[in-house]
């Protein structure tokens, strides 16, 4: 008969586990068939929530160092390709969190243990690499691809706002002996001011639309190796895209507001509600989970400052 507690950690039953370390505590030091105790296990499931509760609860002494039958340090363990309950989908997601797993965990092994063998000599790092070559190709050409679609779309919202600026509703003065000669006839109307606005929000979908390449040029000069998942790409997945809402929004706010300063008259609201309503669910539906993930690594990294963040950058160096 099976460990229930390995059973129920297994399974990120933790609930189950809280009960059985209530009523037995001295459970927590057994180990399984493998050799495995249950930092392992939570390590290797990736479970944040239960290897927290572990660690507050549970006298880590020998623990966390110990090695299970096929000489896996708990290191070893953390480079598993496997779902976290933090991804629902996509491989950036996907790619990024097994590193950020990996720094985690790496955060609370003796330093050492970077350099350890397994009983296939082979280091964590070799490991993650063999583990995640497939995952972390498949998120490359899947961002590359994306990444293409998304600067041709900011391309052309970048030239629309950049021709608006030159094209003003009104156009020119071009009357030589009138004292507003070469300005727009516009300016010295009643309609200046939401001329001043039409202009300020072309301004900001053009600045916006050029801050998106820019972002998505990083993205896809990219070397993509394992590191860069842990943060820069992320930061500038969500920069871009970002960057590529408030452009659209500014842009089809000009728009708009052009036509009112022609005087065309139409419910606005019929149309920019929707409008925005549907950019901001497609934006927040794109990028929410890894804006969730973002916040849990810069929540570790916070909880870990004083460790430097270049030592773990030496742990996916090579070989990567």
């Amino acid at each position: 008969m099976r460990n229930p507690l390995m059973l129920a950690a297994e399974n990120s039953i933790q609930e189950l586990v809280e009960k059985i370390l209530e009523k037995f505590p001295d459970a927590a030091y057994t180990i399984d068939g493998n050799g495995k105790n249950i930092f392992h296990i939570a390590v290797e499931q990736k479970d944040e929530k239960m290897y927290e509760f572990l660690k507050r609860n549970v006298r880590r002494d020998g623990m966390v160092e110990a090695l299970d039958n096929e000489g896996n340090t708990i290191l070893h363990l953390a480079t598993k390709k496997g779902n976290s309950p933090r991804v629902l989908l996509g491989h950036l997601n996907q790619m990024a969190w097994d590193v950020c797993w990996l720094k985690r965990v790496w955060y609370d092994s003796p330093p050492h243990f970077q350099y350890i063998r397994n009983s296939d000599g082979k280091t964590a790092s070799e490991i993650f690499e063999e583990n995640h070559s497939d995952l972390r190709e498949t998120a490359e050409k899947a961002l590359k691809d994306m990444n293409s679609s998304l600067m041709l779309t900011s391309a052309l919202i970048g030239t629309v706002n950049y021709a608006a600026v030159f094209t003003i509703p009104g156009g020119i003065d071009q009357d030589r002996k009138s004292p507003y000669f070469s300005q727009p006839i516009l300016y010295h109307s009643h309609n200046e001011k939401d001329l001043l606005l039409f202009l300020w929000y072309t301004g900001v979908g053009l600045f916006s639309s050029l801050l998106a390449l820019v972002a998505m040029i990083g993205i896809q000069l990219s070397r993509f190796c394992s590191n860069d998942f842990y943060m820069a790409l992320p930061f500038r997945f969500v920069a871009a895209l970002t960057s590529l809402l408030v452009s659209t929004i500014f842009t089809i706010t000009a728009c708009f507001k052009a036509y009112n300063i022609l005087d065309i008259k139409f419910n606005i609201n019929v149309f920019m509600g929707p409008a925005f309503y549907v950019l901001c669910l497609i934006y927040f539906d794109t990028v929410y989970l890894t804006l969730k993930y973002m916040y849990f690594a810069l929540r570790c990294w916070f909880s870990y400052r004083g460790q430097e963040m270049s030592e773990t950058s030496e742990l996916l160096g090579r070989g990567f």
